[in-house]
């Protein structure tokens, strides 16, 4: 019985490989939506708070004027900054460095190609193991 163990090990790998891609993916997709409905405005650094916190501002289309805190780096009080805000919650939603946000979306996307194709490789293994070899369970 050679391949008992051995087919078992293959399929399950291939099996958590599988979910691990399955999942991934759909946090990228998830995560990309998210994104792609919320809008993008310009605003302003209004004040630095302390250590790394910030005040920052910025009008929606319908004229009202938001004011956020969040972490920021290498800004100043004035200094013209790209917000990414949600318009069914401004005020909540609000964060500053649009660009950055989609780190996520292609870390997880690499990350769901690369499970894939371990998944695929075991998967591609496992039946050349069943069909070339002939191997009996």
């Amino acid at each position: 019985m050679p391949f008992g163990l051995f087919g078992l090990f293959m399929l399950a790998v291939t099996v958590l490989f599988g979910y691990l891609a399955v999942r991934d993916g759909r946090q990228a997709s998830a995560a990309a939506r998210a994104l792609l409905s919320l809008r993008t405005t310009a605003g302003e650094c209004v004040s630095h708070l302390d250590g790394d916190r910030y005040s920052f501002a910025f009008e929606t289309p319908a004229g009202r004027r938001i004011v956020f805190e969040a972490p920021a780096v290498g800004v100043h009080a004035g200094d013209p900054v790209r917000v990414r805000y949600d318009p069914a919650d401004p005020q909540g939603s609000a964060r500053f460095g649009a660009r950055d946000d989609w780190h996520a979306v292609q870390r997880d996307g690499v990350r769901a190609a690369a499970f894939l194709l371990v998944s695929a490789s075991f998967a591609l293994l496992l039946i050349w193991a069943l069909i070339v070899l002939r191997w009996e369970s």
